[in-house]
This record gives structure tokens, sequence and C-alpha cells, in this order.
């Protein structure tokens, strides 16, 4: 990806906003908007994206102080597409050269966070599988943009050994203008 391409990207996504449409993605603030703005080599646009997206799982983690996965999600749900892989292999299988089946992969994405988005407006709430394999429930009144669920006060972690912090999703912004 190209930086004028990305920048193109981040563009057209800050007009869909602009225009109403509720931009979403699945962990879209810490991973996705982080390397196209890194990619676009404008931070300053996509603090801008961020700031006005829809992420569940960000919003989950401000209510809840811990992140849930995607997969866990769609399967609590009974959505049938499954994930093609863990994102953290996309990048070794793009390096040796499996390019279509990581295309696959971010389609597939794709198509579960908007399959699962429509779950959780529907349900107001958000479902996912423990690891114990218990199915658990969250409620969600409403899809908050980042900067909204920002304002959320922080969740009671005490029962956490390490808990995750919400800086560690927002690090790449607090360095942006």
């Amino acid at each position: 990806l190209d930086a004028g391409t990305a920048r193109d990207l981040l563009a057209w996504l800050r007009e869909q906003q602009r225009a109403g449409v509720q931009v979403c993605a699945w962990n879209g603030l810490s991973f996705d908007l982080r390397w196209i703005a890194h990619a676009a080599q404008d931070a300053g646009l996509a603090k801008e994206v961020a700031l006005e997206l829809y992420d569940p799982m960000f919003q989950f983690h401000c209510q809840r102080g811990f992140p849930i996965g995607l997969a866990s999600v769609a399967e609590a749900f009974g959505l049938a597409e499954r994930k093609l892989m863990h994102g953290s292999q996309a990048p070794q299988e793009w390096a040796t050269g499996d390019r279509q089946l990581v295309l696959d992969y971010v389609a597939g994405d794709c198509r579960i966070t908007n399959a699962v988005v429509g779950c959780i407006l529907e349900a107001r709430e958000v479902r996912w599988k423990t690891k114990a394999g218990k199915l658990s429930r969250e409620p969600f009144p409403r899809l908050l943009k980042v900067r909204e669920a920002l304002e959320l006060p922080l969740p009671d972690v005490s029962w956490m050994s390490e808990p995750l912090p919400r800086k560690r999703f927002l690090a790449w912004l607090e360095m942006q203008p």
C-alpha cells in the first residue's frame, strides 16, 4: 500500500463519516488505523477518522476492562462464517507470497465484522464465548464512537492480575497533533 493510496483511503473514510455513515471496525482503533496512518504518512487525518470510528471491541474494553475477539463474538451470535486465520498470521502469509489468502482473510473479516455489528445493533448487547466456553453478554444500548467511548468511566478491573490499560489502544493517537 503506497502512501498516496493510503491517504486516499483515509480521506474517503473521513468523507463517509462526515456524510453520516457509521464506519465500523473491530479493534480498528488500535490496529487498522494505526497502520493506515503509518502507510499514509498522515497521522493527523488518521486520528480524525479514529476518533469518529465505531469500534465495538474498544467500546467493550472501555465498559468491561478487557478485549474480546471477533471470532468469539461471531460464534456467540451463531454466525456461520469463520475467520480464515489469526490476524497475526497475515503479515507472514503476505511476506511468503500468499497474498490471495490474506486478501480473502481481510474480506472475510469485513463480512464477519458487518454481521457482528448488525447483531449487536439488533440485540442491543454484545455476546461472546468465554475461554471456559460459557456464553456471556454485555449490554450495548447503542454503538459509541471512539470519542464517546473515551468518556466512559474506567471499569473495575481489581479482579485482574494484569489489566490492559485503555491507553494501550490510544498510544499512537497521543503522539499526534
